[in-house]
């Protein structure tokens, strides 16, 4: 799957249940301000630690994080639903053969477990 996949993060800015986010520090005149900026699971620097170390380096650890967390029976446990609600923005956003639904149908299909 992770071969497919271009890494641009368009499924997930389109995302209505996507809200990952990351802050920003900048120093002003009266101290300081701290800024979330809406960021990207897809992308390779978002989950890179301060040390440097990221556990998702590569494409496809990152793809399979993102459909784990919408597909996720934990998911569904903790706030009661599924994190794909259907609406098929990503389908319109993929530039690859990633999109939720063609996903989920590969799996089913037993072609990528």
């Amino acid at each position: 799957m992770g071969e497919v996949c271009l890494g641009c993060g368009g499924c997930t800015f389109l995302c209505p249940t996507c809200n990952c986010f990351t802050v920003f520090d900048h120093q002003n005149s009266t101290g300081g301000v701290r800024e979330r900026h809406w960021d990207s699971c897809s992308f390779e620097c978002f989950t890179r630690e301060a040390s440097g170390h990221n556990p998702r380096k590569e494409q496809h650890q990152r793809l399979k994080s993102r459909f784990f967390h919408k597909l996720s029976y934990q998911f569904v446990l903790r706030n009661g639903r599924h994190a794909c609600v259907g609406c098929g923005r990503c389908i319109s956003a993929c530039l690859g053969e990633d999109s939720m639904p063609e996903v989920t149908a590969r799996i089913r299909r037993e072609e990528w477990c």
